[in-house]
């Protein structure tokens, strides 16, 4: 009907083996494919009743010969037609098992030139049709699973990479239907592909490229739609996890970067899942980011993919990835890795994870700080994560003491810089005598003008992170680099003549630069100019002199100099004479008129002795207070021997105690006690026996009483063994921990020790139980 056709040209389409038929519904009816497509809905309507006439001329080859007048419709150009020829074949697929047609369809479909060849050519042409042609292939298989994807498609796609690839692409709808999921596992296809999978990804085989990739997405996909499976069967995920760790370390840039990619996606579905194989995948990711530290594009794309991981995921720990990949990062930093700015922010991310530690924030910072010193071109981006650090971690004291050392390591960089500073004379300005110039100095070369430009920006950079950090407004910190900044533009000032327009512009956050300045200079002069009198007194004035201590670190506490100093008070505390009553107080000399007299005997003894005898007189200091060092170095040797003596006269007077009973001899030191010089026949062999018999004592060794040479041998003992004790702690902790779905965190304490069934089983394994251990001592 829908082709307008009388009956007897209906049948003259279906002769010659339907061939003219074909032709019109892969072709289409003059071009046009609507009334093939009506077609198809007439079949699909009443397919209940086609199905009923067939059984009934079942004998007479009825099914063959409908569906072979239906399958051109899968081999159409057009993608509707073949769509409703799917429809159509996977209800009657349905339909054929209510009238036990499914053997005679199954066989059909089997055939050469069949149903299954048409499905497979169907999919290589038109590829968004898969999902039809899948209900199609569960239909006419439907008890048939194990032939079907294991023997039958195996045949017809010889090429492992295509069988591979469509398995793939069917999976994902196969499992859509609980039936047809449950069937995958009872027929035992799902360990075929597994084992299937495993051999076509095996590294040593050398596969091409593509089979060994689709292998690795097979397993990776297997995994996640099927994980109960997987984990029931112990042996098929270590052989999965161990596939895909040696395909991370592939010569091959594709097999290694979709290996990679599978991982983080198998990663990122356990951490949903809570799946108790997510930290061993963690750990791989990670040990395979520190080995592709060299590799620039692995890296970044590693660390992009660890970066939308701690988004997505807030409690997994970063210390397990931070710690190894700094530790790499210090040792091959300049020589196999190079910061890129994707490195950066990726610290970043990691700077403002929940699950960063105090510890792992000082790691971080230490490297940050290095990268804001040493490299021009990152510093200012290095510069982004430390301050986040600093701010997040501000009441911590081990970040308050950390920032307050490299603010000073800063301070001290910048003003060597400035020491080495060119300074180029304005030539052009003077007036030339024929044509030359006045002055004979020295032009700064090329190559010094470049560096001397690499040092303005280095020091433009130590300005811009200690404003950075003034700004976070940490009062103690602010009140660490305080005195800091003072003294640091009291030392370029020395060698410039002029204050430090960074450092002035600093102070002015803080307070009034020039009272600091004042007060720091007047406090240096008083502090320098009473060392210089302590270094030159005489004998007569040494003791009384002595007896003085000016405590010069207490006096000089600038930071609390600055915290008592404000308005009018700072400036009175610049006059001379309130100043030196304020310093003669804290000497404890009583009032105003003693300090003077003390001050003008002070200038006396100064100018009469000369300057020679002065230095003699600091040369004779010099060489008391090394003797005084030397001395106190032996007398702590002298108290060292003397404990370790007294240590082996301990243990020879315990072991002479335990002969003198072995032989019967009493001990002389020990009154009331007399020898007993006969012993009752069996006596002795029964003490010796239970001597034997005796637990043996533990004595602990303290190392620091030891010999130098022993305490060596020792540590190269411990040294030699090192891997060894370390591959038995990792192989027995935890190996009996029964807990199920275990977090992140028992996991890492439980990695940390060792418990006493695990000890027992190592003792076990290595035959330590029965031969060199008793039943007694365990």
């Amino acid at each position: 009907r829908p082709l307008d056709l009388k009956p007897k040209q209906a049948a003259g389409l279906l002769t010659n083996g339907n061939k003219y038929l074909a032709h019109v519904v892969i072709k289409g009816a003059k071009g046009s494919f609507g009334p093939i497509i009506s077609w198809y809905q007439d079949v699909l309507q009443n397919s209940k009743i086609l199905v009923e006439m067939v059984a009934l001329e079942e004998v007479n080859g009825s099914v063959p010969m409908v569906l072979n007048s239906l399958r051109p419709g899968l081999l159409s150009k057009d993608v509707e037609v073949v769509n409703w020829a799917a429809r159509v074949f996977t209800k009657l697929g349905y339909d054929f098992a209510e009238y036990d047609l499914s053997p005679a369809a199954w066989e059909w479909f089997n055939t050469e030139n069949g149903g299954l060849d048409a499905c497979v050519l169907c999919i290589g042409r038109h590829l968004d049709i898969k999902e039809s042609v899948v209900n199609v292939l569960v239909q006419f298989g439907r008890y048939n699973f194990m032939e079907l994807f294991s023997v039958q498609l195996r045949n017809l796609l010889p090429s492992p990479a295509e069988y591979v690839s469509m398995m793939s692409d069917f999976l994902h709808t196969l499992v859509e239907s609980k039936s047809t999921k449950d069937e995958l596992q009872l027929s035992g296809v799902l360990n075929f592909w597994i084992e299937f999978a495993l051999q076509q990804a095996n590294t040593e085989l050398r596969l091409p490229t593509d089979i060994r990739i689709s292998a690795v997405l097979l397993l990776c996909e297997i995994w996640q739609l099927f994980p109960q499976t997987i984990e029931e069967q112990a042996n098929v995920a270590n052989s999965i996890l161990t596939t895909l760790k040696r395909s991370c370390r592939d010569r091959s840039r594709p097999i290694r970067y979709a290996t990679l990619t599978q991982l983080f996606g198998l990663l990122d579905f356990f951490a949903q899942e809570r799946n108790a194989h997510a930290p061993i995948i963690y750990k791989t990711l990670t040990f395979s980011l520190v080995e592709n530290h060299d590799d620039i594009s692995v890296r970044e794309f590693m660390m992009n993919n660890f970066e939308a991981l701690f988004e997505n995921f807030t409690t997994i720990p970063v210390g397990i990835l931070l710690e190894p990949l700094l530790k790499q990062i210090n040792v091959s930093e300049g020589i196999t890795f190079f910061y890129q700015l994707f490195d950066f922010a990726f610290l970043r991310a990691v700077s403002r994870h929940p699950r960063l530690t105090l510890k792992n924030g000082i790691q971080l910072m230490d490297i940050l700080a290095k990268e804001i010193l040493n490299d021009l071109v990152y510093a200012k981006a290095a510069m982004t994560p430390f301050v986040a650090l600093v701010s997040r971690f501000a009441e911590k004291h081990a970040t308050q003491d950390f920032v307050e050392k490299f603010c000073k390591v800063s301070l001290n960089t910048m003003v060597s810089l400035e020491k080495r500073r060119k300074r180029n004379e304005p030539q052009d300005a003077l007036p030339r005598y024929n044509n030359r110039p006045v002055l004979k100095s020295k032009h700064i070369t090329p190559a010094e003008a470049e560096a001397e430009h690499d040092n303005k920006h280095r020091r433009g950079i130590i300005i811009e992170f200690l404003k950075t950090i003034i700004h976070l407004e940490i009062h103690h910190l602010n009140d660490q680099i305080k005195p800091m900044l003072v003294q640091s533009n009291f030392k370029i000032k020395q060698f410039t003549s002029k204050d430090h327009k960074g450092i002035i512009m600093l102070l002015a956050i803080l307070g009034d630069p020039a009272e600091m300045i004042l007060l720091y200079e007047q406090e240096f002069a008083e502090a320098q100019y009473e060392k210089e009198q302590k270094a030159i007194l005489p004998s007569e004035h040494g003791e009384s002199i002595r007896s003085v201590d000016l405590q010069r670190d207490d006096r000089f506490d600038f930071g609390a100099a600055y915290g008592s100093v404000n308005g009018s008070a700072a400036n009175d505390s610049l006059e001379s004479q309130d100043y030196r009553s304020a310093v003669s107080e804290k000497m404890g000399l009583g009032d105003h008129q003693k300090y003077l007299d003390y001050y003008q005997s002070i200038q006396k003894v100064q100018r009469k002795i000369p300057k020679a005898q002065l230095r003699a007189l600091q040369d004779i200091e010099r060489v008391k207070r090394k003797k005084e060092e030397r001395l106190e170095q032996e007398r702590m040797k002298k108290e060292l021997m003397h404990a370790r003596e007294e240590k082996t006269k301990r243990n020879l007077k315990v072991q002479l105690e335990k002969r003198k009973i072995e032989l019967g001899v009493a001990s002389k030191n020990k009154h009331n006690t007399s020898a007993n010089l006969v012993f009752n026949e069996g006596s002795t062999e029964a003490y010796k026996k239970k001597e034997r018999n005796k637990l043996p004592d533990v004595e602990l060794i303290d190392l620091d009483l030891e010999e130098i040479q022993d305490k060596e041998n020792v540590y190269l003992t411990l040294k030699k063994y090192h891997k060894i004790f370390k591959y038995l702690f990792t192989k027995y902790s935890n190996s009996l921990t029964t807990r199920r779905n275990p977090t992140f965190d028992a996991l890492g304490a439980n990695s940390m020790q060792i418990k006493l069934p695990e000890i027992l089983k190592m003792y076990k394994e290595h035959d330590m139980i029965p031969e060199m251990l008793r039943r007694e001592e365990l």
